[in-house]
């Protein structure tokens, strides 16, 4: 299995996907995904920049390395995609060690795809891409301020991840 996509159980592989974004990608498909976010976030108040979203998702793009962009999407029969969820991982040394942490700053799925695999997609995905860096841990910052954070606490300690306190889950490797 590719880095830039995983494969999901099989009744539901037909209908979502996981996969990195890639270099070069149109990215106006997830300006209504991350607007939605922000409608849930404590930044509901604020407007969504779509310019400046735009540039920076282009930009982060062309630094696979240091940056991965995970999409859940929904497949349709005819094969268009949905995006349904997106983690936002960013991969950086520690300052004090020789040592790799990547931390995921979005992790976000829609709500009438939060009881679907999207989740557990992205979270393995996630791992996967922090692994394939040497990461030394991966980390899942649930700072969004919405109503389900405890929900997504309990998700994340279900995959592993340890609440350290506040609302940062590392997962050792």
């Amino acid at each position: 299995m590719s880095e830039a996509q995983v494969e999901n159980r099989p009744k539901e592989a037909a209908r979502l996907r996981i996969r990195l974004a890639e270099p070069g990608e149109n990215v106006d498909a997830l300006i209504p995904l991350l607007r939605k976010a922000l409608s849930e976030s404590r930044y509901a108040s604020l407007s969504l920049s779509e310019d400046r979203v735009k540039a920076l998702l282009a930009a982060h793009l062309e630094e696979p390395k240091l940056i991965g962009i995970i999409l859940a999407e929904h497949l349709s029969e005819a094969g268009a995609t949905h995006p349904v969820g997106i983690l936002y991982a960013m991969a950086g040394r520690l300052p004090f060690a020789e040592a790799t942490s990547c931390a995921a700053h979005l992790f976000y799925v829609r709500p009438e795809a939060r009881r679907s695999r999207a989740a557990h997609g992205l979270l393995k995905a996630f791992e996967k891409w922090a692994k394939n860096r040497q990461a030394f841990e991966a980390a899942v910052h649930v700072t969004m301020g919405r109503t389900e954070d405890a929900r997504v606490s309990k998700l994340l300690s279900r995959y592993g991840f340890e609440n350290t306190g506040g609302r940062s889950h590392f997962k050792n490797f």
